[in-house]
């Protein structure tokens, strides 16, 4: 920041005035302003759509999730259908992000725009729709994954994302393809793989404050275009909702994992913090029409 750096200097030169009365006038600003500038810098963090970004300054913003994933059965046709849900679970390092009880969940649907194999899966018409519940968070299995979807598609709708066309691909794939899994174990039995891909912000959906904030266009796509967030995932059939039921059917909610979502903001300092610098140059003032008074 640059005025800090300006009151250093201020300081640094004070034993260079002879003259008291301005030594003491010059010490008195810096005062002041170093003051405000601490104010507005620890005056609040970054609230968007009643989440916790962090502190003010914020310029990026990371999120950790859990989920659930239909299986996808190998052979399935262009056009199939997974979805999932799952919870957020930190953002930007942080799982207290909203004053209060609060949780950010999320739904995803996506289709195969590849016959599925091995030892990639790809994906088209990724929709990623968060809301936001005023409770504290539920716990998935105590309920089937058809209820679990229910109970967060009841919340507030916040925000959505969809998918970003990710070519060139490391495996070739059709052209739309926005979501890719790499397997490393893929069978009637056994699902093992970790996914990567982008998206942009929904324009049309949830809460227009929300919207702004993340609709920042700053991830490369490796084709010259940008997108607004990088996901990428863990997934397994190692652990299951044990209220579901799987026998690796086409459709059937046998996967769990994790995962991240990076991003930029187009963040703004709230009005609030800068008035504070500027009571200190009232003060100022206000001081200097004392004197010539």
């Amino acid at each position: 920041m640059i005025w800090p750096k300006i009151c250093s200097r201020l300081y640094s030169i004070m034993h260079l005035i002879p003259n008291k009365e301005i030594l003491m006038k010059i010490s008195y600003i810096a005062s002041v302003l170093a003051l405000g500038l601490f104010a507005s810098t620890n005056a609040s963090a970054v609230v968007v759509g009643g989440v916790d970004f962090g502190a003010t300054g914020t310029f990026q913003h990371i999120e950790t999730a859990t989920f659930a994933n239909t299986f996808i059965a190998p052979g399935s046709a262009v056009g199939t259908q997974t979805i999932g849900y799952g919870k957020v679970s930190t953002i930007n390092s942080s799982s207290d992000y909203c004053a209060g009880s609060c949780t950010l969940y999320y739904t995803y649907s996506a289709e195969l725009s590849q016959t599925a194999g091995v030892p990639v899966i790809n994906l088209t018409n990724s929709v990623y729709s968060f809301y936001l519940s005023g409770a504290s968070d539920i716990d998935f299995y105590t309920q089937t994954s058809a209820q679990n979807i229910a109970y967060i598609q009841a919340q507030s709708e916040w925000v959505r994302l969809t998918g970003h066309d990710i070519t060139p691909l490391i495996f070739p794939a059709p052209a739309g393809t926005d979501y890719q899994i790499i397997t490393l174990t893929y069978n009637a039995t056994s699902f093992q793989g970790l996914g990567s891909g982008l998206a942009d912000v929904d324009q049309n959906w949830g809460l227009a404050d929300v919207v702004s904030y993340l609709d920042s266009d700053q991830v490369t796509d490796g084709s010259g275009g940008f997108a607004d967030v990088t996901i990428t995932s863990s997934v397994s059939s190692a652990e299951r909702n044990p209220m579901d039921t799987c026998t690796f059917l086409t459709g059937q909610f046998c996967l769990d994992g994790t995962a991240n979502l990076r991003g930029s903001t187009n963040y703004v300092p709230e009005p609030g913090g800068l008035a504070l610098l500027g009571l200190g140059a009232l003060g100022l003032g206000v001081l200097r029409r004392r004197k010539v008074a």
